[in-house]
Order: structure tokens, then C-alpha cells, then sequence
């Protein structure tokens, strides 16, 4: 249990900066992702609740499709006819567009709309029937279209607009029953990893914060004896202005590398990385597009990379070999392969200097 005595100490704040940074991305997710659904409300209610089933006399009275809540429709055809417009998808289907006069059982009236159809099953039914007929009457359950409903593109009011045989094109509603849940299925697929990543963030922040000592440096530090007495061996060494060295991050803002008579101190988003520096084997500069990073290797098998300033770099690698005198400096392909493979052997050859050391002290 952590006392009173050690909270307002550096380590005890950085555990609660790290735990308060995860469960602040995991409100910023949900927040957007809330955002995003309050602006897509519409798609939204007609995704989960829609199709809506439809009537031609509900139709004739749509001014406007844009402005429709309930703009996933339910039709029901009982004619078609092929306007002989067709286009062709990236992945080589293709789209046929048809006139389809909408009707209703207890109703005479007919409105006709323009129906754009994918499904190639029905496709070649309907140009096979279309050899002998001009118009395909539709029964039972083929009656039955899903749709998302539209004003008519203009491409079609422009192919249409010299056609005797239908009204204005401007004046057509559209109905697309090709890709109208598309986006929403796509945005499922993206929606729920990353509220589960949210709710993740959430209860690693609330684990590492119940018992105190179950957050990852807390862990580290507490291996090395008892955590109070580490916490407050740092805490010491901080106190020593004249003795450490800080460097500051350019990926994370305002984070910084501190460097004590004993430790290195990194500070991360989500992490605080403690080195003793006893404990390193190996340290070697590294580099990426965006930042020049430290790793270092310790007795434990931990492998950390410590993000640097690209004009401090040579700066913090001398000081930390300054107080590593025992590690192994510099990249080599061969020692990386053999850390991977058996690094176990490279942490015997280190505490076996280690004590050459001592004992000759």
C-alpha cells in the first residue's frame, strides 16, 4: 500500500499523468466517434431502423428526397422497364438502370421511379424477359426493393430528358439499391474496434490506479526492493539540480528525459520508462523519419526506446554511457540478432563484469 508520505513525489505523479493520459484519449474517441454520429444522425436512424416501407401515395408527395427522414425505402414494383442506361463498377460489375412504376394493392395509383440494380442474378432475368417483353411485370416476393432514395442524378435526367416514354426526369425520385448500407457496415467496422479500445483504456487506467503499484514502472521499481524506498531514491537524486541533466521530446510535448546520478527517467504519453543504470548491458542511437531515439537494453531483458531531440542525441547518448561505464555501446546487426536469439547469454557476460568489477574495488 502507498502512503501519504510519497504522493506528491515525481514517480507518484507520472503514474497518475500516464493513467489520467489513458482515460483522457479514451473520452476523446467516444466523444468523436459521438460527434461523428450526431452529424450522421440521419444515416444513422435510417441504417438501424430503415427500410421503411412505402406507398406510391407517400411518394407523390416527397418534394424533396434529401430532406426526407425516412429516405431508406421499401418498394414495391410491379413494372419494369429497361432504359438502357447502364454503368461499370471499378471491380467490373455493372449497374443497370430501369424505370419502375411503384404501386400498391389498395391503391390504382402508380408513380414511377428510376431503380438502379447490381444484382446480376436479377439483371439477366429481366433482359431475358425483355427480348419478348416490353415491360416485366413483377410478382410476390420480386416485387420487393431496398433502397436509398434520391433526386435523380443528372446523367440520367440528361439521358432521359428527350424520352416520350417518361415524365420529366427532374421530376423522378431515385431509388440506388446497390451500396446504400455500404458506408454504414464500413463504418461499423471501424466504430466498434475503437470503442473497445476506448473501454480498454478505460480499465487499464482504473487497474493500474486501484491498488497503486500495478502500473508498469510501479512494478519495475518495486522488483528492485521496496517501492517507497525506490520512489524516494529518486526523489532524492531529483533534489540534486547540480547532478542531472534534462533533455526535452519533440514527439510528446513538454515531456522530458531526465538523467540522475543513478536513473534515467523517461517520460511518454502513456508511459514513464525508469532505468537504473547499473542495470544497462547495451545502449545504441536509432533513427526514423520523424525523431532519433535512444534504445537501451538493461539486465532484465527490457528493450526501450527512448525518444530524443535530433540535436541532442549525441548529447544524451554520452551522458548515459558516462554513467554506464560497463555497457556495450553502439549498433551492431550481430549483437541485435544474438539479444533476440539469446540474450540471456550478453546479461551473463554483463553481471560477470559486474562483479569483476566489484571485486576489484
Amino acid at each position: 500500500m502507498i502512503t501519504s508520505d510519497i504522493n506528491d513525489a515525481y514517480v507518484m505523479k507520472q503514474i497518475r499523468r500516464t493513467n489520467r493520459n489513458l482515460v483522457l484519449v479514451g473520452v476523446f474517441i467516444l466523444l468523436a466517434m459521438s460527434a461523428f454520429l450526431v452529424v450522421k444522425r440521419r444515416y444513422v436512424y435510417n441504417f438501424v431502423f430503415g427500410p421503411f416501407q412505402t406507398s406510391p401515395s407517400l411518394l407523390a408527395q416527397i418534394e424533396s428526397p434529401e430532406k426526407e427522414k425516412n429516405y431508406f425505402v421499401r418498394i414495391a414494383v410491379s413494372t419494369l422497364w429497361d432504359i438502357g442506361y447502364v454503368t461499370e463498377q471499378e471491380d467490373h460489375t455493372q449497374d443497370h438502370y430501369f424505370v419502375a412504376f411503384v404501386s400498391k394493392e389498395t391503391e390504382k395509383e402508380k408513380i414511377p421511379v428510376i431503380l438502379k440494380v447490381s444484382d446480376s442474378t436479377k439483371i439477366r432475368e429481366y433482359k431475358t424477359r425483355m427480348k419478348t417483353e416490353y415491360f416485366v411485370d413483377l410478382h410476390g416476393e420480386d416485387r420487393l426493393f431496398e433502397g436509398e432514395l434520391q433526386s435523380t442524378p443528372k446523367e440520367i435526367q440528361q439521358y432521359l430528358k428527350n424520352s416520350k416514354d417518361t415524365k420529366d426526369a427532374r421530376q423522378l425520385l431515385f431509388v440506388d439499391t446497390t451500396v446504400f448500407r455500404n458506408f454504414g457496415y464500413g463504418f461499423l467496422v471501424f466504430l466498434v474496434p475503437l470503442v473497445f479500445f476506448a473501454l480498454y483504456l478505460f480499465l487499464l487506467a482504473a487497474r493500474r490506479s486501484g491498488s497503486g503499484l500495478s502500473h508498469p514502472a510501479a512494478k519495475f521499481l518495486s522488483s528492485l526492493g521496496s517501492f517507497e524506498d525506490m520512489v524516494m531514491k529518486i526523489e532524492s537524486e531529483l533534489q540534486r539540480v547540480n547532478e542531472i541533466k534534462t533533455f526535452y521530446t519533440i514527439l510528446i510535448p513538454k515531456s522530458s528525459l531526465i538523467l540522475t546520478k543513478h536513473w534515467l527517467l523517461g517520460e511518454g504519453g502513456f508511459a514513464l520508462n525508469i532505468v537504473r543504470f547499473e542495470d544497462v548491458v547495451w545502449i545504441h542511437k536509432t533513427t526514423t523519419k520523424q525523431a532519433w531515439f535512444l534504445s537501451v537494453y538493461d539486465r532484465f531483458g527490457r528493450k526501450m526506446k527512448i525518444e530524443c531531440r535530433s540535436n541532442q542525441i549525441d548529447a544524451v547518448s554520452n551522458e548515459v554511457a558516462l554513467r554506464c561505464p560497463l555497457a556495450l555501446l553502439g549498433y551492431d546487426e550481430a549483437l541485435a540478432k544474438k539479444w533476440i536469439s539469446n540474450s540471456a547469454e550478453i546479461i551473463a557476460d554483463f553481471d560477470t563484469k559486474k562483479r569483476q568489477q566489484a571485486m576489484a574495488v
